[in-house]
């Protein structure tokens, strides 16, 4: 089922007057980065998951961090899993129609991400963007309490060159706030 002429027509007119909002998920990444089913067949081979559904990552997370006793190890192993990778050099021509770059050539002044990575905030960079991250505040961890929102400051309003990108599953750099397991 795809858009008909008079829905294209309503979408790119709301992309050009800046009222629309991407949202952004893994599959726009699945280039670089490893898709959830990759690493939950990974890591149930690795801690012995004994289940059927080893490629369900939110449950072989939550089955390693009660194997482990410990809720928060996956969500760290993986935040070190994903730091190691790069995003790509999106001013490169190869990279010129990827997703992330495609979007941030349309200017505008809200980006929603399923994603724990930086990689749309480094494609709105290479474009000459100033993005600003924030992330979903959806438990009281301490670590989130003290990082600062950008919500906190009355004076921001995104717009085109300072984009607001929001991480609504939790970001990489702050571990407490990816949401991994059920």
């Amino acid at each position: 089922m795809g858009l008909n002429e008079e829905e294209w027509e309503d979408l790119l007119n709301s992309v050009m007057d800046q009222k629309c909002t991407p949202f952004v998920g893994a599959g726009a990444c699945a280039e670089w980065l490893p898709i959830g089913s990759k690493i939950a067949h990974e890591w149930a081979i690795s801690h012995n998951y004994p289940l059927e559904d080893s490629g369900q990552l939110s449950r072989v997370a939550q089955f390693i961090g009660i194997e482990r006793g410990h809720d928060m190890y996956p969500k760290i192993e993986l935040s070190r899993q994903l730091k190691k990778i790069s995003a790509p050099d999106f001013s490169m021509e190869k990279y010129k129609n990827t997703a992330l770059v495609v979007l941030a050539d349309l200017n505008l002044p809200v980006y929603i991400t399923t994603n724990y990575d930086q990689f749309m905030e480094e494609a709105l960079k290479i474009r000459g963007k100033d993005p600003v991250r924030e992330f979903c505040r959806w438990n009281k961890f301490p670590d989130i309490l003290e990082e600062n929102s950008v919500f906190d400051n009355a004076g921001y309003k995104p717009t085109s060159h300072k984009p607001l990108v929001y991480h609504l599953h939790g970001h990489l750099d702050i571990p407490q706030s990816m949401v991994l397991t059920e």
